[in-house]
């Protein structure tokens, strides 16, 4: 859970510097929500709707990101 975020704000800070401000915001605000609807969802609809809906997020995160780095060209400093 710890890797996308860093390689997120490194990609993002080589390409729109602006944003990270506005990534760490986001960060912050999820990280506060995410927790609060996921035990509303858990209490309301069970934990595996819960866990469902928690991987579909992460498919759909990930999806995103594969479509937004396969249009651009860019190196990860290693």
């Amino acid at each position: 859970m710890g890797v996308p975020f860093p390689t997120g704000l490194s990609l993002l800070q080589s390409e729109a510097e602006g944003w990270v401000a506005w990534a760490w915001g986001m960060n912050g605000v999820g990280s506060v929500m995410a927790p609060l609807v996921n035990l509303m969802i858990a209490v309301t609809f069970g934990l595996h709707a819960a866990l469902l809906l928690a991987a579909a997020i992460y498919l759909l995160a990930l999806l995103a990101f594969r479509s937004w780095a396969s249009s651009r060209t860019f190196v990860l400093a290693r």
